[in-house]
């Protein structure tokens, strides 16, 4: 036979629930509601009543939330409406990523054209060094430079213990006191008498040791420092070296035949003070310029050897911007040999 318990226990749970869905104004108290035939503290009944008033109580301080909240934002605090924000936001997303891939296409996109060049310039150069006398400092010097002046500095500072002093601190011990702990320890098959079975399980309690740190007071010694300078020797020393001069340079705006610059005075160079020499360094540039469609000069610095290949009134592929037609740039590498 079906149990009527069972029967009383449903009814009251579909009580609860309507209460819970905002039936009543309200969240029930259930703290009154006892079954017929049970006592209201029976470990079923009152673990069962105090899950429903805690849910109901959630959901009544819920739906007090979201009373305050516009209808709108109440609104997106439902599944469906959480769903459709989701939704939302995935289509903003894809919405802006194409208008900024667009954006950038249309800033960047780019169109074939033609430049025209109109001249073409080489100018080359090389270093003139001067034998020079130089003024450094330091804590040490070269083993070819002449001390001008020396003076004690403070290079550093070392710890000097002076004493030490006693310093009370909180350690932790871990310790273990008598405890005890639940665990299963069998189950069994009950008949319900309606042809159906439910299965019970046996708990029981066993003694275990449970860990826990206990403050403990100690003390150490900790010493009691100062900072000590320390002195060196700070030099300011002279020394001779070569240092770059000035450039000079030869160019031509005519001519394709390059050179570097050979005919030019130096002073004396004798190893004195003040003599010159060719240093190492050498530098060197090409430039062509040239009109673009819109009849802008532009100037631009290449590689000699497309450098060569390019002539007076040559036309040369280019690339212009879409939206404003100004030019991007210039492909040398469709210049002909």
């Amino acid at each position: 036979m079906p149990d009527p318990r069972d029967e009383i226990i449903e009814s009251d749970l579909d009580k609860a629930i309507r209460t819970i869905k905002g039936k009543a104004s309200e969240p029930r108290v259930m703290k009154d509601l006892v079954l017929p035939g049970t006592a209201p503290d029976t470990g079923r009944d009152t673990k069962f009543y105090e899950e429903i008033r805690a849910q109901s109580q959630r959901e009544h301080e819920t739906r007090v939330r979201l009373s305050k909240l516009p209808r709108l934002l109440q609104a997106l605090h439902t599944p469906h409406g959480k769903k459709l924000l989701l939704l939302a936001a995935i289509v903003l997303a894809i919405v802006l990523a194409f208008v900024g891939f667009q954006v950038v296409r249309y800033y960047t996109a780019t169109v074939e054209g033609v430049v025209t060049a109109t001249e073409r310039h080489w100018q080359r150069s090389v270093e003139v060094e001067q034998y020079r006398t130089l003024t450094d400092s330091g804590w040490d010097y070269p083993g070819d430079a002449r001390v001008a002046s020396s003076e004690r500095r403070i290079r550093d500072y070392r710890t000097v213990i002076d004493s030490y002093r006693t310093e009370l601190y909180t350690d932790y011990e871990t310790k273990y006191r008598a405890g005890s702990e639940n665990y299963v320890c069998g189950s069994k098959t009950v008949d319900n008498g309606n042809g159906s079975f439910r299965v019970e399980t046996k708990t029981c309690t066993r003694s275990v040791q449970v860990p826990y740190q206990e403050p403990v007071q100690k003390s150490r010694q900790v010493p009691v420092t100062h900072q000590e300078p320390i002195y060196d020797d700070w030099y300011v020393y002279l020394y001779d070296r070569w240092q770059t001069e000035r450039w000079v340079s030869v160019s031509d705006a005519t001519s394709s035949e390059v050179a570097w610059p050979e005919k030019f005075a130096l002073r004396r160079n004798d190893g004195s003070i003040g003599s010159e020499r060719i240093g190492d360094e050498r530098r060197e540039t090409y430039e062509v310029v040239y009109l673009d469609a819109n009849q802008n000069r532009h100037s631009e610095n290449i590689r000699q050897e497309v450098w060569v290949r390019v002539q007076v009134g040559e036309v040369i592929a280019a690339r212009y911007f879409q939206r404003n037609g100004q030019l991007s740039s210039v492909d040398w590498s469709s210049v002909s040999d």
